[in-house]
């Protein structure tokens, strides 16, 4: 079943037929100012505001998924773990992110690409050179890959929608405390702050399963060494590991100094990174039909 639950999830948004309902995070800002409501929000500590905001919606999808998936009617439980799914992948679509991206850069237009690299990826200072750019945008890539896609499948697997719903709200606080036209009060800095901490700890262990994916489907000599190091080094940041070894994986090198053939190689290294994702992607799907098959997985 969860094989089927990702296949749609997963169409629904390549092909951007998600409903525009579900793409709203404004619509979430009633339910932020009633839990504030309750007195003990004002005595309680950032982690305890996180669990007040997530516990009732989680345990809202546990039950309806219990009921509906597994005691009353199989296709509305279906239906519950594709919608949360759908939610957990945020509201934009990275594909198209990139695409429009990689348009400008192109296209040379320097005003419109930066333009995009920070509306999209909080990126895009005229401080900062293309060579820099370029980098930053390709770790972006990664990380929001990770927190956006293969971070809700894993806890998918592991506990079902409500392991995608964590993910799903952490990323929609992240997102509500970055947006300028929500009103402060609602998210404070710590508040932020504690879901960015849960998000990365959510991560921690989907990155690295994305790195040891990195060094099947890319170079796996120069790949495995980094990817199995990163289970050591605990306090990598999810950043971190996967810049590393997604390079390691395209086996890119330094940017040149000619600026035209700069601009060609990274355009190159960011369509490989695309196919990269996308690779990967399908190796997860490969081994959750491995394990639908043989048992080990719904």
């Amino acid at each position: 079943m969860k094989l089927i639950v990702l296949m749609m999830a997963i169409v629904a948004k390549k092909f951007n037929i998600v409903p525009v309902w579900l793409s709203d995070d404004s619509r979430w800002n009633p339910y932020f100012e009633r839990i504030q409501q309750f007195g003990f929000w004002d005595m309680a500590s950032s982690p305890m505001r996180t669990c007040l905001i997530y516990a009732p919606v989680v345990a809202l999808v546990g039950l309806l998924n219990g009921f509906l998936g597994d005691v009353l009617l199989g296709l509305f439980g279906i239906i519950i773990a594709v919608v949360v799914l759908l939610f957990s992948f945020g509201t934009r679509d990275l594909n198209d992110e990139l695409g429009e991206y990689l348009l400008f850069w192109r296209a040379n237009n320097k005003d419109h690409y930066r333009a995009v690299a920070k509306k999209y990826f909080s990126l895009g200072s005229w401080a900062v050179d293309d060579e820099e750019m370029h980098r930053a945008v390709f770790g972006e890539v990664l990380q929001r890959s990770c927190f956006y896609l293969f971070t809700p499948i894993f806890w998918f697997l592991v506990l079902g929608p409500m392991g995608a719903m964590i993910c799903g709200m952490c990323a929609l606080i992240v997102r509500q405390g970055e947006n300028e036209q929500v009103d402060v009060s609602v998210f404070s800095s710590e508040l932020v702050q504690s879901s960015q901490e849960l998000q990365e700890i959510l991560a921690w262990l989907p990155a690295r399963i994305m790195a040891l994916s990195f060094s099947i489907i890319g170079r796996f000599s120069t790949v495995i060494t980094s990817a199995l190091q990163s289970f050591v080094a605990t306090e990598r940041a999810t950043y971190d590991v996967l810049n590393d070894c997604a390079s390691d994986a395209l086996s890119l090198l330094p940017l040149v100094e000619d600026k035209e053939v700069m601009r060609e190689q990274a355009e190159m290294q960011m369509i490989g990174l695309q196919s990269l994702l996308s690779r990967t992607l399908g190796l997860w799907l490969l081994g959750v039909a491995v394990f639908s098959i043989f048992g080990f997985g719904s």
